[in-house]
């Protein structure tokens, strides 16, 4: 019905938001480096380290949401 459409937009409205937020902020980190610096960086970066910052920043992003839900 006419709800299911309304939560249907409401979420990909909410993803639509996300992407945008994540690509400008992205591209506002990034405007003035070297992409192929960064990526030699990470290269040689010890993998352990940003295997557990990635983690580190999912787990915040879903207990952030957590806290927002409820």
């Amino acid at each position: 019905g006419v709800t299911q459409i309304k939560k249907i937009l409401k979420y990909a409205l909410n993803i639509a938001l996300i992407l945008v937020i994540t690509l400008l902020t992205l591209h506002l980190i990034f405007k003035e480096q070297e992409l192929p610096e960064i990526i030699r960086d990470l290269k040689s970066a010890d993998m352990r380290w940003i295997a557990c910052g990635a983690a580190a920043a999912v787990a915040f992003v879903a207990g952030e949401s957590v806290i927002i839900h409820y």
